[in-house]
């Protein structure tokens, strides 16, 4: 508005001119170097797959695109919610928030309590200063073996500690030549750590970053997590201490089977299906559930550590370790990094802290005893042999009882562990769920530490939302609603950002982002499918597939009208129900390996036992294991074997006396590879069914037997690609098609020549004479592409071998040859003969015939493309030439 006042109107029209040109100037940067960007990140990817730096340039790309992540660099709120903007105010808070949750004595307030901490005290007191050794393997010398075995289990691209010596440092150090005096002088620092049960000053430091926990205010550092970032030394010994003391508690039966948080072989998938059975099984019944889960308030950075010396010394865990643990904890010092600042050192004198190795299996000791209190009291829900009262995964809690008395109880239990163990709930996030048999049924009161538990249609327990999908009227419709809900809703947001980034000329090449969908959609798309896939109705698995589907029609940049297998299978996308049948019969096999005193398997083993009789069957046959007993028996009799909950492999028949780990690897290994086998029988069947039923893919269907990405999709040349796409789907706009969309505007002749042909793909592409001279072309361009290599005699030979096939020429004397001539122009790969051939040229040397073969089979893709884009190129001249001269109605 300045310059309007002070410049003339011819003045003002340069300045407008040159505004513009300098904003297409800047666009034609800002364009370049996004492609170069792209381009690095596809050879990033080339390099290596696995590339921490190829992820962290897509995840920032994706934060470009427009999806903001709250970090904690941003104003604060103080205790008194006084906002600071400050840098520094903002660090001091900070500092000051996290200073005074670890210096939280846990002080005592009546007599009680103090005798409790007195007696801790000297019992810790008594254990440290006891100096013989106990006989167990947690105080041995620490071999190089297990500082090897450390280093190969650490993770690499992680944030280093205050000495910013990173791990993919400490692991580069040692591939050296030095690494055999490397490991040998870490092995004697870590040695004499764990004889005088010290930790080193430098290993005392740890950086404390907060994490926003995704929910809540971005102010509030309630809402945060705070992850400390320690040594990678700290780490190394933390490692070796772990193992140790996780094969010791495993060992000795430490932890009770209910606890499956960070212990091998359990998961999250292991508790979601022991609820579902549970819920399945009581609403056949008809029978009331009641279900609490409970939320521990800043469970980990509240840990009462003279409590947990306590469970550990009357676990056994005595010695140089436990000198070694409680001097990790005892002496540790933090301080709050924010951006680039970081406050000043303090101590810390509760909790255990998050990011340390050790800190879940220390806190999966401290709350067992949780468990064995209430299992104490003999209530619960009985299914067959197996009682179940209360299930954790580290410190999210799920209590299970018949009735609102006994699950009274239970919580009184709890509340009677927390004050043992001065811990807090969090009543605003612990909810009960319950499954009447009647829709209003009363709601009796429940009370956890003295406060009113809200009741809840369901809730959101290790991701699946457990009790909504089995209430209210036709349950089966609603079987896992709100989960598949949840899921499509944050499937779509990442669907879009992924789209965003690999669109256009300047984005991610189809693998790239092909190679992203998988991680971070596909895998939303799939959590937890191990149960729900084969539950779920057919409405709700179309919602999910249909996101699949779209996902690859709009990153090929195909038309709405595409048939909606095409994208998928050409993207060599196998399809998500046979993922999910996949997932779920890989995981039928996990549990039939399992130990026999584990939860599901009991619960399979229940179930495979009731099947003798039809009363106690009729009550099981909502479950999972009814389902899966179901489907393998009626669609794979491979998997017959796995009906009887147990695999034996090939190698446990040859040697019956193998170790029980060796029995269970080679047992799952080898369900696996059934599994896979009948799964691509499976995908086989399914894509000629599919395929031959759609009119438009008659030619893909000949030539396209297995669900693969073709090479061509690798090219970063993107030359006559969406071309070569559109009429492998039978897509691309011929005056045959447009006829049958809109038979007014279109006669369906060809309006390039004056032969009154149907233009159909055939004619386009094979006999419309228009394209004779660029037809002679293309085996001119191969011939001579093919004269330059090494063998080219052999190359020539091979591919008139390939052209004597499809009997090559201007106009086919029968539909068969027509129909290979298509093929060959559409990517088919080369005919046996070929193949034949070059064995025998190669004396039976599979992998230089392959290789050959392949580089034959690039030459004649390329070609065949750009023979696509030509003609493709010419027919649009000519048509727009033809339109702008005449009067009729042309096909456009």
């Amino acid at each position: 508005n300045f310059l309007k006042t002070q410049l003339n109107e011819e003045e003002q029209r340069d300045l407008k001119a040159m505004n513009i040109l300098a904003n297409n100037r800047a666009r034609q940067i800002i364009n370049r170097m996004k492609i170069q960007d792209w381009r690095a990140i596809e050879k990033d990817y080339k390099k290596m797959k696995t590339s921490k730096v190829f992820w962290s340039k897509l995840h920032r790309l994706r934060l470009q695109q427009g999806k903001k992540q709250s970090t904690s660099g941003g104003s604060v709120m103080d205790e008194k919610e006084n906002i600071m903007t400050s840098v520094e105010d903002i660090l001091q808070t900070w500092a000051k928030y996290y200073k005074n949750i670890y210096s939280d004595e846990h002080t005592s307030v009546d007599e009680k309590q103090k005798e409790q901490e007195d007696e801790l005290r000297n019992n810790l007191q008594q254990a440290l200063s006891d100096h013989t050794i106990p006989k167990t393997d947690l105080n041995e010398r620490i071999s190089q073996q297990e500082i090897t075995q450390a280093l190969n289990g650490a993770h690499t691209h992680k944030a280093p500690g205050h000495d910013e010596i990173s791990m993919d440092l400490m692991k580069a150090v040692f591939k050296k030549d030095t690494a055999p005096q490397a490991c040998k002088a870490l092995a004697l620092f870590m040695n004499i750590m764990l004889h005088f049960g010290v930790w080193p000053t430098a290993m005392e430091l740890g950086i404390i970053v907060p994490i926003f926990k995704k929910q809540g205010n971005t102010m509030k550092p309630d809402n945060y997590r705070p992850i400390s970032l320690l040594t990678s030394i700290s780490k190394l010994y933390e490692l070796v201490l772990n193992k140790r003391l996780y094969e010791y508690a495993e060992k000795n039966n430490i932890l009770s089977e209910e606890q499956a948080g960070f212990r091998r072989d359990r998961s999250t998938i292991d508790h979601i299906l022991t609820l579902d059975t549970l819920i399945a099984t009581r609403m056949k019944q008809k029978k009331d559930t009641y279900i609490a889960f409970l939320d521990i308030q800043k469970a980990y950075d509240k840990t009462w550590r003279a409590m947990l010396f306590e469970k550990l010394i009357q676990n056994g865990i005595k010695g140089n370790i436990l000198r070694s643990i409680h001097s990790m904890l005892t002496t540790s010092k933090r301080a709050v990094r924010i951006g680039d600042l970081l406050s000043d050192w303090f101590e810390t004198v509760c909790g255990v802290p998050q990011g340390s190795i050790l800190s879940p299996l220390l806190f999966d000791i401290f709350i067992d005893d949780l468990m064995k209190m209430v299992k104490r009291k003999g209530l619960g829900v009985n299914i067959g042999d197996v009682l179940l009262c209360i299930l954790l995964y580290a410190d999210d809690i799920a209590l299970i009882a018949t009735n609102a008395k006994d699950m009274q109880t239970l919580l009184d239990v709890c509340s009677e562990f927390v004050i043992l163990t001065r811990m807090k709930f969090n009543i605003k996030k612990s909810n009960i769920v319950t499954m009447p048999r009647k829709p209003h049924a009363e709601q009796p009161e429940l009370k956890l530490s003295g406060q009113i538990l809200t009741y809840k249609g369901e809730y959101p327990y290790l991701g699946a939302e457990i009790g909504g999908y089995v209430t209210g009227k036709g349950s089966k419709e609603s079987r896992w609603h709100s989960m598949m809900k949840r899921i499509q809703k944050a499937s779509e947001e990442r669907k879009r950002e992924t789209l965003t980034i690999s669109r256009g000329k300047e984005g991610l090449a189809p693998y790239i982002a092909l190679m992203y969908y998988n991680t971070h959609i596909r895998g939303r798309l799939e959590y937890g499918c191990q149960i729900w896939g084969v539950q779920i109705t057919k409405k709700q698995a179309e919602s999910l597939d249909t996101i699949h589907e779209e996902f690859a029609r709009q990153l090929l940049r195909m038309p709405k009208r595409t048939a909606s297998v095409f994208a998928p299978v050409e993207l060599g996308l196998m399809p998500l129900p046979l993922r999910r049948e996949s997932q779920a019969l890989r995981y039928w096999g996990r549990i039939c390996t399992q130990a026999d005193d584990r939860i599901n398997k009991k619960l399979m083993m229940h179930y495979i036992t009731s099947r003798k009789h039809k009363q106690k069957l009729q009550a099981l046959n909502k479950t999972w294991f009814h389902t899966m007993y179901k489907m393998i028996e009626d669609n794979y009799p491979k998997l017959e074997a796995g009906l009887q909950g147990k695999i034996i492999s090939p190698e446990e028949q040859k040697d019956p006396h193998m170790a029980p780990d060796q029995k269970k690897n080679y047992a799952r290994l080898h369900w696996y590879k059934l599994v896979e086998e009948v799964i691509q029988e499976e995908g086989q069947k399914w894509l000629q069914k599919n395929l031959e039923i759609k009119s438009s893919l008659r030619y893909y269907a000949m030539f396209k037997k297995e669900i693969s990405m073709d090479n061509y999709l690798y090219d970063t040349n993107r030359l006559g690609v969406d071309i070569k796409l559109q009429l492998r789907a039978g897509v691309y706009r011929l005056a045959a098609r447009d006829f049958l969309l809109n038979p007014l505007n279109s006669n369906g002749h060809c309006s390039c020549c004056c032969d009154g042909e149907v233009e159909t793909r055939a004619h386009f592409i094979l006999h419309c004479p228009v394209h004779d001279a660029t037809r002679a072309d293309i085996i001119r361009t191969i011939k001579m592409k093919l004269i330059p290599l090494e063998d080219g005699t052999l190359m020539t030979s091979s591919f008139l071998t390939w052209m004597r096939a499809i009997r090559w020429g201007p106009r086919p004397s029968d539909k068969e040859t027509e129909d290979a001539q298509m093929c060959f122009i559409l990517g088919a790969p080369p005919p046996t003969e070929v193949t034949d051939e070059l064995r025998t040229h190669f004396q039976g040397n599979e992998h230089q015939a392959q290789q050959t073969q392949h580089k034959l089979a690039q030459i004649v893709e390329k070609a065949t493309r750009k023979f696509i884009q030509l003609i493709d190129k010419k027919r649009t001249q000519l048509i727009a030439s033809i339109t702008s001269t005449s009067t009729f109605p042309h096909t456009v």
